[in-house]
């Protein structure tokens, strides 16, 4: 018995230190990416701003508006609106929207209903229809500055960049359901940045992301990896890394951060993160494939040690440990990154979040192997 115990409390000791190492990894590779700042030299690439949208009738205008006040020249961007079969008013909204370089296209005339990736489909018809040399997608339920775009194009001309991952955050913050959500938003925003500087090339975000036209027709776009609702970000990146793996770069520039919406319930906040989970079982990326499962590893012992320290006190120890272990790296970790989000005011809410998150994280990674989700009014197996 003295030999499994010891041998159980090895494996807590080196789980934990790989998971402390890991977070410093990625604390290191969202310091070492340099901000981006302009040359002001005069950029001209002709960019297609692609926005798949399903019942966003109380968005839509919202996107728009900042589409068409934006500081690039209008006659070097086209805005593409997929209508991901709505049945609001959000193709009516689009069609009635005066900006000249605005087009709508209805997905219902271009695939079957009864398809999986709708929203793949609907960025593959666009891209398709497209003549922009760089692709640039966003959300229908997102917002930006005037000088996204100009950031953007920027980047991609002097950095020689074949796919752009760009920062995301939440807004507006009210709650306390918000400001739990927006941290550990932002700790993904910051492992996003780090593993795209580290080459990983393992995370990306749909909301704000760009990629050569050229580029995406050369990976035959989302051929292939199509079996999930979800991950029209995260198995494209994949697929890009596999082809040029030195030319996927990260933007940090905060008039190039894209606003979203955390979700206004706990419900849809349960079903959010069982969609994002149930993609998972559709990684091909040996890199992801691993941390995954050793985080998971991490995860599974804290529940295990905290449940045997209710049994005996001896393991309290342990996990205390552990509980200290991953707070201080996780803390700095939103450290660095509240700070270029200019949200140190939710550091405040960190120790709560630490409390919730594991937890929360078991109950989501758990329903999504064996119950259905809901997404754009749609409902999702699990398979």
């Amino acid at each position: 018995m003295n030999i499994v115990i010891t041998i159980y409390v090895i494996f807590i000791l080196l789980i934990t230190l790989f998971y402390v190492v890991m977070v410093l990894l990625y604390i290191l590779g969202w310091q070492t990416i340099s901000p981006f700042k302009p040359s002001g030299r005069e950029v001209s690439t002709k960019a297609t701003v692609i926005i798949t949208a399903r019942n966003e009738q109380e968005n839509i205008t919202k996107l728009l508006t900042c589409l068409k006040n934006q500081t690039y020249s209008k006659d070097l961007f086209e805005v593409i609106v997929v209508d991901d079969h709505s049945t609001d008013l959000t193709p009516d909204i689009v069609e009635s929207f005066e900006m000249d370089n605005l087009r709508l296209i209805h997905l219902g005339h271009h695939i079957d209903r009864d398809i999986i990736a709708f929203k793949k489909r609907a960025v593959e018809v666009a891209v398709s229809q497209s003549d922009g040399e760089l692709i640039i997608t966003t959300d229908a339920d997102c917002v930006m500055g005037e000088n996204w775009l100009i950031q953007i194009v920027s980047f991609y001309e002097e950095t020689d960049s074949k796919f752009i991952v760009a920062p995301v955050d939440y807004n507006p913050i009210n709650t306390m359901l918000d400001k739990l959500q927006n941290l550990d938003f932002l700790s993904l925003m910051g492992v996003t940045g780090a593993t795209v500087k580290l080459k990983m090339n393992t995370l990306s975000n749909g909301a704000n992301m760009a990629y050569e036209r050229e580029a995406f027709l050369k990976v035959k776009g989302y051929k292939g990896v199509d079996k999930s609702p979800s991950g029209d970000d995260i198995f494209l990146i994949e697929k890009m890394g596999k082809v040029y793996p030195e030319q996927i770069n990260y933007l940090k520039n905060r008039e190039a951060i894209v606003y979203t919406q955390p979700c206004s319930t706990f419900k849809q906040l349960f079903h959010q993160r069982m969609r994002w989970i149930s993609k998972t079982k559709h990684y091909t990326n040996f890199k992801i494939i691993v941390l995954s499962f050793f985080v998971l590893l991490f995860y599974t012992s804290m529940l295990s040690t905290a449940v045997l320290s209710l049994i005996n006190s001896k393991y309290l120890t342990l996990f205390l440990m552990q509980v200290i272990a991953k707070g201080l790296v996780d803390f700095a970790m939103i450290d660095e990154v509240t700070r270029f989000f200019k949200k140190r005011r939710l550091i405040k809410h960190f120790w709560l979040f630490e409390l919730l998150h594991l937890p929360f994280s078991f109950a989501t990674g758990i329903a999504s192997q064996f119950f259905k989700f809901q997404w754009k009014n749609r409902t999702y197996n699990n398979d």
